[in-house]
């Protein structure tokens, strides 16, 4: 039998391959780049700040300047969308955040994302991603709630929830592979109420009284289901809209998948080229604008590389020697 060397088999567990994927449509999208504008999506009005609200511009979770914000734990602080938002009802949706909690938590739940109303009486009226006070990952709709996972503290966190009817997906991670942790039935349809979009807090009858602590960075919402893989795009950095679509099979490759100094990126598709490189922790180590990329600064190991060459997007994998 032939002798599989050890690089060989860690090539072979993490085989290069794209997805083809249909992309979804991006309702909102809030980077918080120095400032609460739209960064894109068919919603693009800018977020408007509670009265009094106190939040800082800090780091993302890719360690660049004033890309995210930081609350303090004012209960009455919150973001939210002048007007209602754009869609409603029982209409399918994805939502991802990024998020980090400091050091011990809260001593009560506070919320991250939350659209409809809790002010009527019926199940399934409001929806909401909040932090727990036993520190899950959460959630919540009028008349039902699901606790998605412990949220470690200090550390940046990619969360999403997709939402399809009556049923519900959770998904929580660190930095590596989005997996799915929660598939739940809920009792009953979920039919938001045409409300604001609120960042940063959780509805509580008619008052916002659970402002959020810690960091938060990169809010998007899609309208319909994104699968694992588009999440894990989407968790990378890329932008998935309505005018993105996946490469193709055999539009793109990499010229070699295990390298000592450069990669470099073949494709026949023309237009402005971003090529961004993330470890598998999902820290993004380096962003380029050519097919060709020096990677000899890098430790040995496994990188996944997001590609965009136009309105096209998708991802490789290389081992760097």
């Amino acid at each position: 039998m032939k002798k599989i060397t050890f690089l060989n088999a860690i090539f072979f567990m993490a085989a290069l391959s794209i997805s083809n994927l249909k992309a979804q449509t991006l309702a909102a999208h809030y980077t918080f780049n120095g400032n609460f504008n739209s960064s894109g999506g068919t919603y693009t009005e800018a977020l408007s700040p509670s009265s009094a609200a106190s939040y800082s511009f800090v780091e993302d979770q890719n360690m660049v300047s004033n890309n995210a914000i930081e609350a303090i734990g004012q209960e009455w602080d919150y973001l939210e969308t002048p007007t209602d938002f754009s869609f409603f009802g029982v209409q399918s949706r994805t939502y991802t955040i990024w998020f980090k909690v400091p050091s011990p938590g809260a001593t009560y739940s506070y919320g991250l994302i939350d659209m409809g109303t809790h002010n009527i009486q019926r199940d399934g009226s409001r929806m909401s991603l909040s932090v727990l006070d036993d520190n899950n990952f959460h959630i919540g709709f009028k008349g039902a709630g699901y606790r998605i996972g412990v949220v470690p503290f200090d550390t940046w966190i990619f969360g999403a929830v997709v939402l399809d009817g009556q049923n519900v997906k959770g998904y929580m991670t660190t930095g590596a592979d989005v997996t799915e942790l929660i598939n739940e039935n809920v009792p009953f349809e979920v039919n938001t109420i045409l409300s604001s979009l609120v960042i940063g807090n959780s509805v509580v009858g008619n008052l916002n009284s659970r402002g959020a602590i810690g960091s938060i960075a990169d809010v998007r919402v899609y309208e319909g289901v994104l699968t694992e893989a588009q999440l894990n795009l989407v968790k990378n950095g890329a932008s998935l809209g309505s005018e993105d679509v996946q490469f193709s099979k055999n539009e793109l490759k990499l010229t070699s998948t295990v390298v000592d100094d450069k990669i470099d990126i073949e494709s026949n598709i023309s237009g402005a080229v971003q090529i961004t490189i993330h470890d598998l922790s999902g820290k993004a180590v380096k962003t380029e604008f050519s097919k060709s990329v020096n990677v000899s600064g890098l430790a040995s190991g496994l990188y996944i590389v997001n590609v965009r060459i136009g309105n096209k997007v998708g991802s490789l994998k290389f081992i760097k020697k």
